[in-house]
């Protein structure tokens, strides 16, 4: 008698298990990373800070350079003109002192002064001693423009009362009757003279002039080596 004995695997139940139940193994694997990272302590959020301000100073924009304004000038107008026709005198001849004479320097400077200072003098001195001395107490200022140099120049050569009197005789011979008094001194009218005589023709003061220098020569004849030069001077000026 044949007795049948079953497999004992195959007697055992089979248990079905839901397919959503299988894991595969790269699947747990993953999971298990998955849960492990998760189980790690989340890193607490760094709070930011308000940044420090730096320590160095910010650098200031540069400014623009302002534009230089050009400083009032303190020479007045009577002085501008002074120094015009001052250089139209030195321009014309050679004056080592500027026509400044030892008595005129002592007068401005203090009688200490000596001729080694007059040979010595600044042009700045220079300037200043006939600007105080001649031009102004001359008046000149007052005259026509185109022969405020030839005056100036005559009153360096001349004392100041012969100068205006060869002024007014210049003025006397533009017309048949004299129409100023020939006193060396220089009045509104005789300025007023000059500016509708003389002014229109320059030419009747260097006349005068050399006039002037013809006489001087006939009552000083050892004055005749100076003719040529004071002529040269009168009529080149101016």
């Amino acid at each position: 008698m044949n007795i049948l004995f079953e497999d004992s695997e195959s007697t055992t139940d089979t248990i079905s298990i839901p397919d959503d139940l299988v894991l595969d193994l790269e699947d747990a694997d993953n999971t298990t990373e998955t849960t492990s990272k998760s189980t790690k302590a989340t890193p607490k959020a760094k709070t930011k800070t308000a940044a420090k301000p730096s320590a160095k100073p910010t650098a200031k924009p540069t400014p623009k350079p302002k534009k230089a304004v050009a400083a009032p000038s303190s020479v007045s107008p009577d002085r501008k003109n002074f120094e015009k026709n001052y250089d139209a005198v030195l321009k014309n001849v050679d004056m080592p002192t500027g026509g400044v004479t030892l008595q005129m320097l002592r007068a401005i400077k203090g009688s200490n002064q000596t001729q080694d200072h007059l040979n010595k003098i600044t042009k700045k001195t220079m300037r200043d001693v006939v600007y105080d001395l001649v031009w102004k107490p001359g008046s000149i200022s007052t005259l026509p423009e185109n022969i405020q140099a030839q005056f100036l120049d005559m009153n360096l050569v001349h004392e100041s009362k012969e100068a205006v009197r060869i002024l007014q005789r210049a003025i006397n011979s533009a017309s048949a009757m004299p129409s100023v008094s020939v006193d060396g001194i220089l009045r509104k009218g005789v300025a007023s003279a000059a500016n509708k005589t003389i002014s229109k023709d320059v030419n009747l003061l260097k006349a005068e002039r050399c006039l002037y220098y013809a006489e001087e020569i006939r009552r000083k004849p050892n004055q005749k080596q100076f003719w040529v030069q004071r002529f040269t001077r009168a009529i080149s000026l101016g």
